[in-house]
């Protein structure tokens, strides 16, 4: 018999109960033994629910130190949809650091014979995989028409329907390629998508409203076309129906709240890395951007990197409010940006660098105001493609932002236009660190070392290497 170390409630910071577990007032988690509560109406529309915490729903056999064996998974619903395991016994029930999941080291369960087509679906996932597995979870092993919850060739968290069934797919604008665990939501009704990390929304569009989504033979872990991803999976919801914004708000608190062990920030640094499609790494391949090359030389477990490609200072500020500020509240410690855009506003608006300037202090005042502890920035690099106005221009703006940086809320500069490998007149011409089609984006070696900058400067900034943590 396990110890009763299972699913408790958890109070949060004083800081935090009017913030981001608000919405918990009046929810209580179950303890061990005892499914969780989903008071109306979260309940309406559940078509399956398993929770890896709930001993009613993870049926297991005693195995040894490795985890216990999965015999069923157990729908909470009431729907009947129970999943069971082919003799193989790879699909284990484990705990790691008090959190319990269900864990896929090569085995798939099985769930046939569901066949239900609805016109709307809100699913809940709260998982976690190594970096570069597609997909983590499948409906339909035929995959005429499925599910996949997993991450891209880029390492984004995706969410789609194969095109030709006149499908819908989100993917989102964050990157998740640090191996830790994620809430991800998926809304999909018959005009439009929403699509939610760790409670943040990243990404809509719209859908085909014709084109109803199907539920049939519903397997976990396994697929055909990308064998059995190595997947913690802690809890899962499906409905058969699109919940609203205040639901779907419910729901995934009460998931942040109840599994804050595996998902919570609390006490912790977080590092968000904001900036155009040079941040991103574009072109650069599987993990090879400056967020990812930084947090695993400084050993985080909790960053994000909010970038896209063509956009401005002035665009970023626009989405800040709704998209990058919630990022903050995940976490009772530090709230550290680290900020990269300068180049397209100076090329694309063709303003002067005293402008540009003007538009990242003003960002940057907002985000202090918006509880953002530290703030970084980096100055502008050559590139190609531009007027003969931009290297004038990209001096000036580097030149006062490291003469008057603090004035503007700004705690540190990654001084980029100063370092000899990148920075020089015509560096974009090195085709070790910039990509020799542009001479603007970066190689996967220039985005290492621009990656070996920031973390000296995170460094001198406090920021420690989590390795150790949960």
């Amino acid at each position: 018999m396990k110890p009763d170390t299972r699913t408790k409630f958890i109070e949060p910071p004083a800081s935090l109960r009017k913030t981001t577990f608000s919405l918990l007032a009046f929810l209580a988690v179950a303890s061990a033994g005892q499914a969780s509560d989903l008071s109306s109406p979260t309940r309406d529309g559940l078509l399956a629910w398993y929770d890896a915490s709930d001993p009613q729903s993870a049926v297991t056999k005693t195995e040894g130190s490795n985890g216990d064996t999965i015999t069923a998974w157990k729908d909470l619903s009431g729907q009947g949809h129970d999943f069971t395991q082919p003799a193989d016994g790879h699909v284990k029930h484990i705990q790691e650091n008090g959190v319990w999941s269900v864990w896929s080291n090569g085995g798939s369960l099985q769930c046939p014979g569901v066949n239900q087509s609805v016109p709307a679906m809100t699913f809940y996932a709260v998982v976690k995989s190594p970096v570069g597995n597609t997909p983590l979870i499948t409906f339909d092993p035929d995959c005429h028409e499925f599910i996949s919850v997993g991450w891209t060739t880029g390492n984004e968290p995706t969410l789609h329907s194969n095109g030709d069934k006149g499908g819908w797919a989100v993917a989102a604008t964050r990157e998740v390629e640090d191996g830790a665990w994620h809430l991800l939501t998926f809304v999909r009704d018959g005009k439009a998508r929403r699509y939610y990390v760790d409670g943040v929304l990243a990404g809509s569009g719209s859908v085909n409203e014709d084109v109803p989504c199907a539920i049939s033979d519903m397997a976990l872990f396994g697929n055909k076309f990308a064998g059995s991803p190595d997947m913690h999976l802690a809890e899962m919801m499906i409905y058969g129906r699109a919940q609203n914004d205040a639901e779907v708000a419910q729901v995934n608190a009460r998931l942040q709240q109840k599994w804050q062990a595996a998902l919570s920030l609390q006490g912790h640094d977080l590092v968000a890395f904001v900036g155009n499609s040079i941040s991103t790494g574009a072109y650069c391949g599987n993990g090879n951007t400056w967020s990812a090359f930084a947090g695993k030389k400084l050993g985080l477990k909790h960053w994000v990197n909010f970038s896209k490609g063509g956009i401005t200072t002035p665009q970023i500020a626009a989405l800040a409010a709704a998209e990058i500020d919630p990022i903050r509240k995940l976490t009772t410690g530090r709230g550290i940006m680290v900020f990269w855009e300068a180049t397209n506003d100076i090329a694309l608006n063709k303003i002067s660098g005293a402008q540009a300037l003007a538009n990242v202090a003003d960002f940057c005042a907002a985000r202090k105001n918006a509880g953002w502890d530290k703030i970084v920035v980096l100055t502008v690099m050559p590139r190609g493609n531009v007027g003969a106005e931009f290297e004038p221009a990209r001096l000036e703006f580097n030149d006062l932002l490291k003469k008057d940086y603090a004035k503007y809320g700004i705690d540190a500069v990654v001084d980029l236009g100063a370092d000899p490998v990148l920075g020089a007149p015509g560096a974009n011409n090195d085709k070790t660190y910039f990509r020799s089609d542009d001479q603007t984006h970066l190689t996967a070696l220039g985005e290492s070392h621009v990656a070996d900058l920031t973390v000296k400067t995170l460094t001198d900034l406090g920021v420690k290497s989590e390795q150790a943590s949960p």
